[in-house]
């Protein structure tokens, strides 16, 4: 699941023409951890959830489109 999450996390991020670097710096995290998030090497974390949706500006049926189901019931969501 997390190479589904991270490859869905690269392309919204290309969509939006954005840069690693710019999305690092809005999330507040290493260009390091957003590597392994995009890799699907690390889980993403409820907070950066959170983040994608204000960065982005998503609604709720573009969450649907970007992470699993089971990405909402492992956070709790």
């Amino acid at each position: 699941m997390k190479k589904i999450v991270g490859a869905k996390l690269r392309e919204l991020r290309k969509e939006r023409q954005c840069s690693q670097e710019e999305v690092v710096n809005s999330l507040g995290v290493s260009q390091a951890t957003y590597s392994r998030l995009e890799n699907g090497q690390a889980k993403i974390t409820y907070e950066i959830i959170c983040k994608l949706i204000q960065l982005y500006k998503l609604k709720s049926e573009d969450l649907i489109d970007i992470f699993p189901f089971g990405t909402f019931l492992l956070l709790g969501i």
